[in-house]
């Protein structure tokens, strides 16, 4: 479906897996008054416009069909002016149904959209000439590529064109692919376990990060980010809906205001603010050291760990000026002396002695940006890694350690802490606290002056806040 200037565009179609019933007719309403039907046109020849939405250039509307035919009209009065048909212009065999939209770039003058078959599988990326003064369609493919089964409309970015990968016939285990704009040619891919996406890709450009946003078509689906780092997609994030909508997500995800919108086959809708995510921190019964990589709208107690303490939990923060752990406990209906630990706050590590069974704490906040400094005292500190970059101590630690200098971390199944010293050369059993990770907690002893540990940490994520 597409709006323009007052109007709504939309086909409709009628068969089943494998066929087509009905000739599929195109239809403009008036968007103030649906059943104000401006125009329709019913196709000459047995055919359907299945999630085939159009796209509007100037005077003109384009849309595809599942029988590869690609169709110009005039979008004020449904007059016929183009088509083309891509499987016999290309010779393409099997004929691969169009259930994409159709996707337009001005600056390449060119339209993009996507074709597959299910039997013998099949898909292809196309682009074809357009003319915007006189509704012309090329008669050839500028260029068509093998990327396997697609129903994704494709997103073009700064000579790049974005695709997503995969339906119930595929078995594709690539799920989503960054094409050369100006070729068609495969630049480099982006694999998830078990992913499945039909969705059509969104492309959000912050701060110069170019990233690539899209759901996946599986039991337990999720959202994803991946950014476009000029060399290679990288998975940035991965959120997925809570319980009990562990269900499909057939729909794409449009963004808007820095906000991040899809839904799901359970019939919820979510909005995801960029910059922000969900992280889970195991907190065992027993104690154990933790971190919150996050930056938290809510940095208290009660908004962290509100959902899960039992009476008797208590959480420890090192106290530099008094040379102590200041605690709050949990009485079973607050936290008695919040103030003592808050704020709840990435870079500090925190001691979370449970009394009850194991649990996995989820926080959701925004990801650390920029430079990280965090204070090491001379003595000792609580600290927490917040880069989400699993990294090595010599990589962490490697251009401060003096000579003596300690580090612990918290091993639940033998119930100590596990310690790795600074000789003055290297660090002695690096193995006892790696990997330096997001979500755990440190204990630092420094032997020489005090420092700032400093850190790059850049990456930008996302978290949920739902809407029902």
């Amino acid at each position: 479906m597409r709006y323009a200037d007052g109007r709504i565009y939309f086909g409709n179609w009628k068969g089943g897996a494998h066929h087509t019933e009905d000739n599929g007719t195109y239809y403009c309403v008036d968007a103030s008054d649906v059943t104000n039907e401006v125009w329709n046109r019913t196709a000459p020849y047995a055919t359907g416009y299945y999630r085939a939405g159009a796209a509007i250039v100037d005077n003109y509307i384009i849309y595809g069909d599942v029988r590869a035919n690609v169709t110009c009209l005039n979008k004020d009065t449904g007059a016929f002016v183009d088509s083309i048909n891509v499987s016999e212009t290309c010779n393409i065999t099997p004929v691969e149904e169009i259930k994409s939209s159709i996707a337009w770039n001005a600056s390449t003058g060119r339209i993009y959209f996507t074709g597959k078959s299910s039997s013998p599988c099949s898909g292809h990326a196309y682009a074809v000439g357009f003319n915007p003064a006189t509704g012309a369609l090329g008669d050839t493919c500028d260029w068509f590529t093998d990327i396997g089964y697609s129903s994704s409309t494709p997103a073009v970015y700064n000579g790049r064109v974005y695709v997503c990968i995969g339906g119930v016939y595929s078995g594709e285990s690539d799920v989503l692919r960054c094409l050369d704009e100006v070729d068609g040619d495969i630049r480099y891919n982006c694999t998830i376990t078990g992913g499945v996406s039909p969705s059509s890709p969104a492309v959000s450009v912050v701060d110069g990060h170019v990233c690539i946003y899209f759901t996946t078509n599986v039991n337990n689906g999720s959202a994803y980010c991946i950014e476009d780092t000029g060399t290679e997609l990288v998975q940035r994030w991965e959120w997925n809906p809570p319980e009990p909508d562990n269900q499909y997500i057939l729909q794409g995800m449009a963004i808007s205001d820095g906000y991040v919108y899809f839904g799901t086959d359970y019939g919820r809708v979510y909005a995801l603010k960029e910059g922000q995510e969900q992280f889970d921190i195991r907190v065992y019964n027993g104690k154990n050291l933790i971190s919150i990589p996050l930056i938290l709208d809510y940095p208290t107690l009660d908004a962290v760990f509100g959902d899960d303490p039992v009476a008797g939990d208590k959480i420890h923060r090192y106290h530099n000026g008094l040379g102590l752990y200041e605690t709050s406990r949990y009485t079973g209906t607050a936290w008695w002396h919040p103030e003592h630990v808050e704020p709840i706050e990435p870079t500090v590590g925190y001691v979370y002695e449970r009394v009850g069974a194991d649990y996995t704490l989820t926080t959701n906040g925004t990801r650390c940006t920029g430079t990280i400094r965090t204070p090491i005292y001379k003595g000792k500190n609580l600290v927490g890694y917040v880069n989400f970059t699993e990294t090595t101590l010599p990589a962490a630690f490697g251009s401060n350690p003096a000579a003596g200098d300690t580090v612990h971390r918290y091993n639940n199944s033998v119930g100590l802490y596990n310690t790795s010293r600074y000789t003055g050369t290297a660090w002695w059993h690096p193995e006892h606290v790696e990997p330096i990770e997001a979500g755990v907690g440190y204990v630092y002893e420094r032997a020489g002056a005090e420092f700032d540990w400093i850190y790059e940490n850049y990456i930008k994520g996302v978290k949920a806040n739902e809407k029902r």
